[in-house]
């Protein structure tokens, strides 16, 4: 058992050092204090349960072998699986509405290949591995051939040059 020391010191010294950062990025920024104290708390309880939860999962340092991964890993990794997903598909999503917004050809390439890569990572996390690789070699495809496309839209103005590309 520890002592009431050690469990002063375990919970003084990271909210001191929370408190020091915040000072820091008060002084720096227009953040308030207490805002950036509180985020720093937040940060760090979220590390502490993070690093839990990946010592818990197969292969873990409390669970190397695989064989006792407890249940609430299980369903925070599968809901953690499929919050990917869903954030994946509506980066996919969203891309797609933009590119039809696009006038331009080089632009629409971009948020399709965006979109199609997006949808990619969201096949490959829900264990679609085939259809994962075509849609990340789509979004591949298009997004490179976006980059070798000219300027669509003509010479700028005051750009120094004519319509026919000379300098005037």
């Amino acid at each position: 058992m520890k002592s009431a020391r050690g469990i002063v010191l375990y919970t003084l010294i990271p909210l001191v050092a929370v408190g020091i950062i915040a000072a820091v990025l008060s002084a720096l920024t227009s953040v308030s204090f207490w805002a950036a104290f509180g985020m720093g708390v937040v940060a760090v309880l979220a590390n502490g349960m993070l690093a839990t939860l990946e010592d818990d999962l197969p292969g873990g340092f409390n669970n190397p072998d695989g064989t006792s991964t407890p249940t609430y890993a299980r369903v925070i990794g599968h809901l953690g699986r499929w919050f990917v997903v869903f954030c994946c598909v509506a980066l996919a999503v969203a891309a797609t509405s933009s590119a039809f917004t696009r006038s331009h050809h080089r632009e629409q390439l971009a948020d399709i290949g965006v979109a199609a890569l997006s949808a990619g990572a969201a096949l490959f996390m829900s264990r679609k591995r085939r259809w994962a690789v075509i849609g990340a070699a789509a979004g591949v495809i298009a997004l490179l051939v976006a980059a070798t496309l000219g300027d669509c839209r003509g010479p700028r103005p005051n750009s120094g040059l004519q319509s026919d590309g000379r300098r005037q």
